[in-house]
């Protein structure tokens, strides 16, 4: 009688580790396909840089997996143009990413002398 149980314990654990392993493939195929591309690029806060060039900066596209995307890299890839400060980049549910800035004012402007 111990021998069945012992057996029936055996092959459960088989069938769950076969079941987590199914489970980690799949994931890991759904993260690595363009279902999870972006799909809509948001910006907000930005008065004089246009929308446009905030992405073109950004480096973002619509080819981009939104789990492979580098927010660090996109802020600093941003903040290249002097006018635009980076609050934040968020991924939105699915396929969406939004860009938070906010631009600074210019106070005073040198001018030369030629």
């Amino acid at each position: 009688m111990a021998k069945k149980k012992r057996a029936n314990f055996g092959r459960g654990c088989v069938v769950f580790f076969i079941g987590i392993i199914v489970l980690v493939l799949t994931v890991w195929l759904l993260i690595g396909s363009s279902v999870f591309n972006v799909s809509e690029i948001k910006v907000k806060g930005n008065v004089n840089v246009s929308a446009e060039e905030i992405i073109s900066l950004s480096g973002i596209d619509y080819e981009t997996n939104i789990f492979r995307m580098d927010e660090t890299t996109a802020k600093e890839n941003i903040e290249k143009n002097f006018f635009v400060i980076v609050d934040d980049i968020k991924r939105t549910f699915a396929t969406g990413v939004e860009i938070i800035v906010h631009e600074r004012i210019p106070v005073a402007q040198i001018g030369t002398i030629n």
